[in-house]
């Protein structure tokens, strides 16, 4: 590979050579552990969305496998939600965003069988920065631009018939310890994965921490209007 220039193809026969060469690194999460999303309230209370969008961290770059990821906290779904406005990075998120949403609890309906991302990218010769950078955005290591690595994760994962999806740790909010600051990327065609719980206006929701949405956006330096 020449310095600079890296294509989905170089990144794609590191992954495989990393999935030949070291043991896959699985996690497995027990059935009925809780996980949260927030999405648009008019979308309705089914949460389980499988987006089939090249444009996301994990997505499939042929849009033929769809992705629904849920996060292991209503701080983290709602962070990862709400890192900017509608309009894109660098504007405010408005009030009307956060009144049109709604936060959903799911909860695991079997065991779930999950590449941990973190380490497979290290098994690749990346760092953990590659795989949380923004999209476009170029990553330390071997200078592979944002989702350019996490898509070739997924796409070689997806091909790992056994395995439900991926693991991997919130950009915004890295709480350590537990789930709580992780991310699933599930991928869709697997046995039904998530069960449907509970859901609630976000603007009314108390997060553990004893905060509003909008008091959590404050603190985690989000502008809001």
């Amino acid at each position: 590979m020449t310095k600079g220039v890296i294509r989905n193809d170089d990144v794609d026969q590191l992954i495989q050579a990393a999935l030949s060469d070291h043991e896959v690194p699985y996690t497995v999460i027990k059935k009925g552990v809780t996980f949260y999303r927030v999405q648009p309230t008019e979308r309705g209370r089914d949460s389980r969305h499988y987006n089939r969008s090249a444009k996301s961290r994990y997505g499939d770059r042929d849009e033929t496998v769809g992705v629904c990821y849920v996060a292991g906290s209503g701080e983290a779904a709602a962070a990862e939600t709400l890192q900017h406005g509608k309009s894109g990075p660098g504007n405010p998120v408005l009030q009307s965003e956060i009144e049109s949403k709604s936060l959903h609890t799911l909860k695991t309906a079997r065991k779930l069988k999950l590449v941990d991302a973190g380490l497979l990218a290290a098994n690749s010769g990346y760092k953990l920065d590659a795989i949380v950078a923004s999209k476009g955005q170029e990553a330390e290591g071997r200078e592979a631009p944002g989702y350019m690595l996490s898509q070739a994760l997924s796409a070689a994962c997806m091909q790992l018939g056994d395995l439900d999806g991926i693991i991997y740790p919130s950009r915004v909010y890295p709480k350590t310890g537990g789930y709580a600051g992780c991310n699933l990327a599930l991928f869709e065609g697997r046995k039904t994965q998530l069960a449907l719980d509970s859901d609630i206006p976000l603007i009314d929701h108390e997060f553990s921490t004893g905060e509003t949405i909008g008091e959590m956006l404050i603190r985690l330096k989000v502008q809001v209007e």
